[in-house]
C-alpha cells in the first residue's frame, strides 16, 4: 500500500493556531476533536503521513497551505466555513479548483442535500416516499398547508446533526405550529421546514462506494416502550447527550427482525437515492419504516460523522471492516478521480 501525504481538513469555531500545530490540543479529552483524533490515529496506523489543518474564516490560508504541502489527498471533514453550514459545498468546490483529490461528496450533492426541501422534491419526482412537507421562508406569512396533518415536525431548512430539533419541534395544533416556525426563524435565522410526522421504526442505512455500491448492517434507534411519548423521534439532545440517552432509555442498536423482502426494498431504495443525488464516497440515509412496512425517507446525509462510535462506523465495523480499513476505503474512493 502506497504511503500517502494526507491533509486532514476540519473546521474550527475560532481562529486556528498560527503554526497549525494540534498535538497538544488533540491530546486533551475534548469531544469536539474526538473524530479528528481517531482518524489521525487510523491514518498513522495505515502508514500515511498526516498533516492537520484547521479552518475558520480565512480561505486564502487554506489555498496557500495546499499549494505548499502538495498533498496526495485531502481528508475533508469540514461541515461549515465561518460558521455558515451551507458553505461546506464551497470547500469541496475549492479543492476541485485546486486540482487536489479529496474524500467524500462533491459540491453538487452537498448543495442539494443541504436544503431538505430540494431533496424532498427530487425524491418525490422519482416516486420515492417521504413525508408531505411545506417550507416557510423568513418574512413570509405562515399558513397551514393542505398537505400537512398533525402532528407535524418543524426543522431548520438547511441545518444537519439534529440542530434545532427538540421535543417542542413536534406540534399538535396551529398555535404551536406558528410559534415553532417563528422560533426557527428568530433563533436559528433559518427558513423552516414542516413535515408530517411518520410513526414507525427509525432506521439508519450506511452506504460506501462509487460505481460499485455497498450497504452495511442497518442501525436503529430504540425508544423505551413504556415511555410517555407516543411519537418518539431523535432530538438534538437525544442524539448527542449520553447522560440524557441513559436517563430516557434511548439505545442505538443494529436492527433486528426486519422482513427480508422489506430489508431488500430498503437497500434498493437507498442505492437509488445515492445515485440520484450524485452522492460519492460515503453517506447515511435516515428513514422511517411504518407498521405496514412502508418506507419514508427522512434525511439524506452526505459525509456523515466518522467517529468510531457514530452510526456509520458502527455499521461498517459490524459489516466486517476494521476502523482502519474503513478509513483506507474512503481514501481510495477519494483518489479515484477529481470530483465533478
Amino acid at each position: 500500500m502506497k504511503k500517502l501525504r494526507v491533509v486532514l481538513l476540519f473546521e474550527l469555531e475560532s481562529n486556528p493556531p498560527k503554526d497549525q500545530q494540534y498535538d497538544e490540543l488533540f491530546k486533551k479529552e475534548d469531544v469536539y476533536f474526538k473524530t479528528e483524533v481517531e482518524i489521525t490515529a487510523a491514518l498513522k496506523t495505515l502508514g500515511h503521513e498526516v498533516i492537520p489543518f484547521g479552518i475558520y474564516n480565512d480561505i486564502e490560508e487554506l489555498v496557500q497551505f495546499i499549494k505548499l504541502q502538495k498533498p496526495d489527498i485531502v481528508f475533508n471533514l469540514t461541515e461549515h466555513f465561518n460558521k455558515i453550514h451551507s458553505y461546506d459545498r464551497n470547500i469541496a468546490g475549492l479543492l476541485e479548483l485546486l486540482g487536489v483529490s479529496y474524500t467524500g461528496c462533491g459540491p453538487v450533492s452537498l448543495a442539494n442535500c443541504r436544503n431538505k426541501a430540494i431533496v424532498k422534491k427530487l425524491l418525490s419526482f422519482h416516486r420515492i416516499k417521504n413525508p408531505a412537507f411545506a417550507t416557510y421562508p423568513r418574512g413570509e406569512r405562515v399558513s397551514f398547508k393542505k398537505d400537512l396533518r398533525f402532528p407535524v415536525i418543524i426543522k431548520p431548512l438547511t441545518l444537519d446533526s439534529s440542530y434545532g430539533i427538540s421535543k417542542a419541534s413536534l406540534v399538535a395544533n396551529e398555535k404551536e405550529f406558528v410559534e415553532r416556525i417563528a422560533f426557527i426563524h428568530e433563533h436559528f435565522e433559518q427558513d423552516a421546514l414542516a413535515e408530517n410526522f411518520v410513526d414507525g421504526r427509525e432506521l439508519f442505512v450506511s452506504l460506501l462506494g462509487e460505481k460499485k455500491l455497498k450497504i452495511f448492517p442497518i442501525r436503529e434507534t430504540i425508544y423505551p416502550s413504556n415511555g410517555d411519548d407516543p411519537h418518539a423521534f431523535l432530538t438534538f439532545r437525544a442524539k448527542w447527550d449520553e447522560a440524557y440517552q441513559s436517563k430516557k432509555g434511548i439505545e442505538f442498536v443494529f436492527a433486528k427482525n426486519l422482513d427480508p423482502k422489506t430489508a431488500a426494498r430498503i437497500q434498493d431504495t437507498c442505492k437509488r437515492i445515492f445515485r440520484l443525488l450524485q452522492l460519492r464516497g460515503y453517506a447515511r440515509i435516515d428513514l422511517r419504516l411504518t407498521p405496514e412496512n412502508e418506507i419514508f425517507i427522512i434525511e439524506v446525509n452526505p459525509n456523515p460523522a466518522l467517529g468510531k462510535e457514530d452510526e456509520f462506523a458502527q455499521s461498517l465495523m459490524k459489516g466486517g471492516l476494521s476502523y482502519e480499513e474503513l478509513i483506507q476505503k474512503i481514501l481510495n474512493l477519494g483518489l479515484q478521480e477529481l470530483r465533478g
